[in-house]
């Protein structure tokens, strides 16, 4: 059952989600897009953390709300 939208952890989620400019970056990109940009911007661990960073926000937020 999907709660509603106005609920504060899920508004909250967004807001921080949106705030994640790798999410932002990778939401309009086709799967080879998504590729090339992790070559191209994944050049040593501190850029790998942060776009991991990005990514684990991404399934923490679509475990909760779309599982």
């Amino acid at each position: 059952m999907r709660r509603d939208v106005t609920a504060p952890r899920e508004l909250k989620d967004r807001l921080d989600a949106r705030k994640v400019q790798a999410l932002s970056s990778l939401a309009s990109m086709t799967p080879s897009e998504a590729s090339a940009w992790v070559n191209a911007n994944v050049t040593d661990l501190a850029s790998a953390k942060k776009v991991l960073q990005g990514l684990a926000a991404a399934v923490a937020y679509l475990a909760r709300h779309r599982i």
